[in-house]
């Protein structure tokens, strides 16, 4: 399993973290989004990059 599923819906993604330490992550590095259903994350495409950098740099996983 993945700690995070990405969902690009071409002018919006959507994150949404999948394991516990995805959700901790979020809730630590991600201050400023709108919440998507339950659990997803509302994200502007041009953010994405730099955050998938700091998933990455945390050695958490996404699924895209």
């Amino acid at each position: 399993m993945t700690d995070f599923t990405l969902y690009n819906h071409g002018s919006i993604c959507v994150l949404t973290p999948e394991t516990a330490a995805g959700k901790r992550w979020v809730h630590r590095n991600v201050q400023t989004a709108q919440i998507w259903g339950n659990e997803g994350y509302v994200i502007e495409p041009r953010y994405v990059g730099p955050i998938l950098e700091g998933i990455g740099a945390a050695g958490l996983t996404v699924s895209l």
